[in-house]
């Protein structure tokens, strides 16, 4: 019997393992990619927004129910007053590392609209599940830029009073029995006439695309080392069934290599 009689099933088996691996590899490959080209356009409209003047926010979001995800991070300024009666704290906020919590009042315009604005972040306390010092604006007239931020998905878990477990804003509004409340959008302070220490700026948002394409590169990478372990395993089977052996040549010594030995 042949050789290849003899191993086709053998190979075929080999082959079918490493096919189903490299495409795995190609699916996992071609995630990353779709992961990378989302972070870039995310990146891109960062850096966009970020270059845009700030514009009213009646100009941006025609309605209370008004958003699109091109809108993310734009600049808006809003002429009104906050109502820190309505303050909640945002938990599970971590900034630069440290845990703590998003400051988040109502704002009201002179059209009776409202914005849920996140003023800034503080602390966790240090006996205390809630911060030592949560500093509240007061309700006085001002004008206040803020960058537009979507709202949150449903988060099923509870909060204690005067807190909430995300940023989800119709469940903020209602809670809040706020009416005239933008639905679909928060704001997140940029410029305003106040300045507590007390209150940090939250960390901006990461413009870094990460290690997506080289994981990308590192799949297709092992789909061809596969095919390389494939092609390496067949040799073996074949050199092994001929009774071959692959021995290092040795090199036959010279007439200087014989005196050189023996001086």
């Amino acid at each position: 019997m042949s050789y290849f009689g003899a191993t086709w099933k053998n190979w075929l088996k080999w082959f079918a393992v490493v096919l189903v691996f490299a495409i795995a590899c190609g699916f996992l490959s071609n995630w990353q990619f779709h992961r990378r080209q989302e972070k870039l356009v995310a990146i891109e409209r960062v850096l966009a927004n970020f270059a845009t003047p700030a514009q009213p926010i009646d100009s941006v979001l025609s309605g209370l129910g008004s958003w699109k995800s091109e809108d993310e991070w734009r600049a808006v300024s809003v002429v009104g007053h906050y109502l820190p009666e309505k303050a909640v704290l945002v938990r599970n906020r971590p900034n630069s590392g440290q845990p703590g919590f998003e400051q988040l009042v109502p704002f009201v315009q002179a059209n009776s609209r409202v914005i849920l604005v996140s003023r800034g972040w503080v602390a966790t306390g240090n006996n205390q599940d809630s911060p030592d010092v949560n500093p509240m604006p007061s309700d006085s007239q001002r004008t206040i830029i803020v960058r537009l931020r979507p709202s949150e998905a449903h988060d099923g878990r509870t909060a204690p009073a005067g807190q909430v477990p995300n940023l989800e804003v119709a469940r903020v509004c209602k809670q809040l029995k706020l009416s005239g409340c933008y639905s679909k959008s928060y704001g997140r302070v940029y410029s305003d006439s106040s300045d507590d220490p007390a209150l940090q700026a939250l960390e901006q948002p990461v413009t870094d695309e990460g290690n997506n394409l080289s994981y990308a590169i590192q799949w297709i990478v092992f789909a061809a080392m596969a095919f390389g372990a494939l092609f390496w395993m067949i040799r073996t089977e074949r050199d092994r069934y001929l009774g071959r052996t692959r021995t290092k040549t040795r090199k036959t010594p010279t007439d200087e290599d014989v005196e050189d030995s023996l001086s």
